[in-house]
Formats: structure tokens, C-alpha cells, sequence
């Protein structure tokens, strides 16, 4: 399934990197409010430095892109757009499906995460930010790619994901501020990781550093500067100068300019029926579904999503289009997984015994899933404890996770144990489980290592 699920996806992000590719401005747009259009491509034909926030992520990608043989020097450039446009879809398939409860996943359920990621592909803020020079694409993309990963952090209980979303996350934020957004996501993240996964020193020392060294490259901008380029919006040699730019101080008055009115007639309806038309009934109806299973998953892309709205509701501009864009899209993962709750295919999940000893009194035999099951099966088998009646461990999604002990039809599942009353009888299937094996005989305590060979599949329970 993890093959279909990134086959999903990439067919979602190709099909709109086809639609974005075939409407892709040729030279500087005026059109779909992209004023910016203009001194973004200058700035990064010419490696200079555009208006504030000065970009420099945006515009290191844009000379890259300037040197492809491909069409136009502006053209090239629009093709970032493009393509981050494209990989915003591809991660909003991967965080819908990651949110889809386990006894959900399927086809269906691909089926509902790729529909949303495409309504949203297909919406008027999206599409028309996709074909032009402009750094919301990227947001989105760096916003969804965060999402995802913390998602995965706790589902594959690696702290690595964690790591990189930290550091994607100080990355991002040399691309726009409009990431701040997912601050409350990372702290959130942050706090469900750590109740079932510790985090030791050198960890919490690499979260905040890992986010710092991505915001390092803003040092461009002065280095840059120094080098009196063509193009030099508010020239940041000097820290004053530099904060300047980087806080975005000209456009200060913005903050704050509406009053709880304005903030309430902003928002509803908003952009949600210009950008997604009749849609907006299934976007709608998926956040609700979302919002009634209360998936402890989905609290980070709830809390980014509520922090999307503060920031547009607070920065008060005319060509708000890209700002829309955050909350347009965690709305669109967030609806995909609530219509993808709806499906319940039974599923088959291969668990076996691995070889291990019989004791007296209640017969453990600990409990291996077959492969493959990434590393959060890993990490389960090594910490396995051959005690029975402690905390189960059972199979959802894909991964292992403890549950309290529950007996079923004389089987008891316990923390990497399969207890099974003597003298041993079929051993029957947990909710979670679809395929165990058993052995005919036992051993006391004393005994080898016995062998259990015999397998048999199971209907689901």
C-alpha cells in the first residue's frame, strides 16, 4: 500500500504540474494580482534582492532556473511556481491518507485524498499563483511537507521526521513568513511525540538549531548587498537595514488594520467560494467529517490551520490571494481524510510467531509481524518484554502501537506475547491482527527453543 499511496501522489502532482505547465505566464504577469511578478524575476535573473522579505530562497531557486535551456529567462523562472505548486499536491495526498484512520486505508480512501488535492489544485488561488513568479506555491509546499512529517514522526515514532520538519521549517521561512503558521504545528508535534517517544538532550539541543541553521541563508541578503547587485530593495548591508528588510517593516501599517468586523466579514465568506466554487460543499463536508472523528493526529494540522487564519485575518492587504492559500489547502488535507473516514475495507496484515520458548502456567510466545513494517516495528520487536499481562501491542496501520491487555476467544495479546492458554489450541485472530501461526506442542521452561511452523490465515475479527 505505501507504493500506492506515493503512486497517488505523484499521479495528483504530475496532473497539476500538467495543467500548471500548459497556463504558465510566458514572460511578467499583471494578471491574477501578480504585481510582485516583476521585481521577483529581475531579482532573480540578476541575483539581486527583491522587495521585502527579500526571498532568498526564492530567488537562489529562480537562478537556477534562469540557466535551463528552456524557452524564456521569465518562463524558466515561473516554472518554480510550477513545480511547487505541484509538490503542495503531492504532499496534501500524503498528509490526507497519513490522518485516514488505519481500518479506513485503501483504494477508497486514495480515491478521497487524491479528489481533495485536486479540487484544491484546480482552485482560483492555487492555480493562479502556479503560473507566475510567486513565493506562495513554495509555502504551500514547505507547509505541507512539514505537516506530513510530523505526522510520520509520530506514527513511525522516528525522531528524525521530527528533525527535518524542524529544519524545513527555519528553511521555509527564508522563502516567506507565512510559515509562522506552523509554528503551533511544530510545538504540538513536538508535545505528542514526547508522550510516548522520549526526548533526550542532544534532541532537544537539535530541534531549535537544526530550524536556526535553515534560517541562515537570510545571510544572502547582506552578503548580496554587499556586492552592489543591479537590484537592491532596501539595500541590507547594516543590521538595521537587514532587520528592515527581513521584518518586513515597510508594510507595518498592515498589522492590526481591521477591527473584529472587518476580521469576521473578511474571513466568511472570504475567498472559500471564489477559490472552490461548488466544491466548497465537499470541502466543507469533509472538515466536518474530519472534525467529528477528533483524530489526536490531525491536532497539528488543526492548530496550523487556525494559525493560517489568524495571520490573514490580522495583515490586511488587497491582493490577499496567496495568503489564502495555507488555510485553503490544510482545509483541502483535513477534508480528504474526513471523506476518506467514510470507507471500511477489511484488510489483511500479516503477523506470525517467531521462534521463542514455552513456559509453564500460560504459554507466551513472543509476537513478530512479518515484513515489511518500517522502523516503528523495529523499535517495538527490540523493546519487546517477555512478560504477559502488561500493555498489548497491537497492529494499526502500519505499525505497532500498545493498547491495554484484552482477551479474545482465550487468546491474550501482551506486549509482544501471544499468551495462549494450556495445552495450546488454535490461536485466534486479534481485531488488529489478520494471520497468526501456531505450534502443536510445548516446552517447559527448561527446554530449547521450540519452532512453530505451522501457519494459517485467519478472517478478520
Amino acid at each position: 500500500m505505501h507504493r500506492s499511496v506515493r503512486g497517488a501522489a505523484w499521479v495528483a502532482a504530475l496532473a497539476a504540474l500538467w495543467a500548471y505547465a500548459l497556463t504558465l505566464s510566458p514572460t511578467v504577469a499583471w494578471v491574477n494580482l501578480g504585481e510582485d511578478s516583476g521585481d521577483l524575476l529581475v531579482a532573480s535573473a540578476t541575483l539581486g534582492i527583491p522587495h521585502p522579505t527579500g526571498y532568498p530562497l526564492f530567488v537562489l531557486l529562480g537562478r537556477v532556473a534562469s540557466l535551463l535551456p528552456l524557452g524564456a529567462i521569465a518562463f524558466r523562472i515561473n516554472l518554480i511556481a510550477a513545480i511547487a505548486g505541484a509538490a503542495s499536491v503531492y504532499f496534501l495526498v500524503r498528509l490526507a491518507y497519513s490522518l485516514t484512520p488505519p481500518e479506513s486505508r485503501g483504494l477508497g480512501a486514495l480515491l478521497s485524498a487524491g479528489a481533495c488535492a485536486l479540487l484544491y489544485a484546480s482552485s482560483r488561488g492555487a492555480w493562479s499563483q502556479s503560473v507566475l513568479a510567486e513565493v506562495y506555491t513554495l509555502n504551500a509546499a514547505f507547509l505541507g511537507a512539514i505537516l506530513w512529517l510530523l505526522v510520520k514522526a509520530e506514527e513511525k515514532r522516528d525522531v528524525r521526521f521530527l528533525l527535518l520538519a524542524s529544519y524545513l521549517f527555519g528553511l521555509g521561512l527564508t522563502n516567506h513568513l507565512l510559515l509562522l503558521a506552523a509554528s503551533p504545528a511544530l510545538l504540538v508535534g513536538i508535545w505528542r511525540f514526547s508522550r510516548t517517544n522520549r526526548i533526550g538532550l542532544w534532541t532537544a539541543v537539535l530541534l531549535p538549531l537544526l530550524a536556526f541553521w535553515g534560517l541562515t541563508l537570510d545571510l544572502f541578503l547582506p552578503v548580496r548587498a554587499a556586492q552592489d547587485p543591479e537590484f537592491s530593495w532596501g539595500t541590507p548591508v547594516t543590521p538595521e537595514r537587514l532587520w528592515w528588510v527581513l521584518s518586513g517593516a515597510q508594510y507595518g501599517r498592515n498589522f492590526f488594520a481591521r477591527g473584529l468586523p472587518g476580521i469576521l466579514n473578511h474571513l466568511v465568506p472570504g475567498r472559500w467560494g471564489v477559490d472552490f466554487g461548488w466544491g466548497l460543499v465537499l470541502l466543507g463536508t469533509g472538515l466536518l467529517l474530519a472534525l467529528i472523528r477528533r483524530d489526536g493526529r490531525a491536532a497539528s494540522g488543526w492548530a496550523a490551520f487556525l494559525a493560517s487564519l489568524v495571520l490573514l485575518s490580522v495583515y490586511a492587504i488587497g491582493d490577499d490571494v496567496g495568503y489564502w492559500m495555507p488555510a485553503a489547502w490544510i482545509a483541502a488535507a483535513l477534508a480528504g481524510s474526513g471523506w476518506a473516514s467514510l470507507w471500511n475495507a477489511p484488510r489483511w496484515r500479516p503477523v506470525e510467531l517467531e521462534t521463542g520458548r514455552c513456559v509453564r502456567g500460560p504459554h507466551t510466545l513472543p509476537l513478530r509481524p512479518a515484513q515489511p513494517f518500517g522502523r516503528g516495528t523495529e523499535r517495538a520487536r527490540r523493546e519487546r518484554v517477555r512478560r504477559p499481562h502488561v500493555r498489548a501491542l497491537v497492529l494499526q496501520g502500519d505499525r505497532l502501537q500498545e493498547e491495554p491487555p484484552r482477551s479474545r476467544r482465550g487468546v491474550q495479546i501482551s506486549a509482544g506475547l501471544a499468551v495462549v492458554p494450556a495445552p495450546p489450541g488454535p490461536v485466534l485472530s486479534h481485531p488488529c491482527c489478520s494471520r497468526l501461526s501456531w505450534g502443536s506442542g510445548c516446552h517447559d521452561e527448561s527446554s530449547d527453543r521450540a519452532q512453530y511452523p505451522q501457519a494459517a490465515r485467519l478472517p478478520h475479527a
